[in-house]
């Protein structure tokens, strides 16, 4: 590949976004997610108990959701955990024993901003078939 290439790419904004970065929360990495990462996640987000369907998550408010945060961390925990690692690419071991609680509330907030969960979600539901949304809803 011709080296004069990549400086084109950079001034196409939509490749820019695009570009890998990430965040640190104290003293951990937040990345932005792979595909593979994002499929990690709601694989984790599946198995999390019943809690998630009774809190009545709201998607389109990211308050609401980040106030549940502490009832979803105190009640499923080996599953935040291994979303933590995911989004930190950090060992589950190194989350357990280093991570205390409030930094893994910032970091799971970094986590749904620095990947645009809520977008996500948004784009999610708009492909939803309108008869399944009104059951969601």
């Amino acid at each position: 590949m011709e080296s004069y290439l990549f400086p084109l790419l950079l001034m196409d904004t939509n490749v820019q976004a695009s570009l890998p970065h990430s965040v640190l929360v104290d003293g951990f990495t937040i990345y932005k997610m792979k595909l593979s990462e994002y499929a990690q996640v709601f694989d984790r987000l599946q198995k999390l108990p019943h809690l998630i369907a009774e809190l009545d998550i709201d998607g389109s408010d990211s308050a609401k959701l980040l106030a549940q945060l502490p009832k979803i961390v105190s009640t499923a925990l080996p599953e935040v955990i291994q979303i933590l690692a995911v989004a930190t690419r950090t060992s589950v071991e190194e989350i357990d024993e280093n991570m205390s609680p409030k930094v893994a509330i910032k970091c799971l907030r970094a986590m749904l901003e620095i990947n645009d969960f809520l977008g996500v979600w948004e784009e999610i539901s708009a492909t939803l078939p309108k008869n399944q949304k009104a059951k969601k809803e």
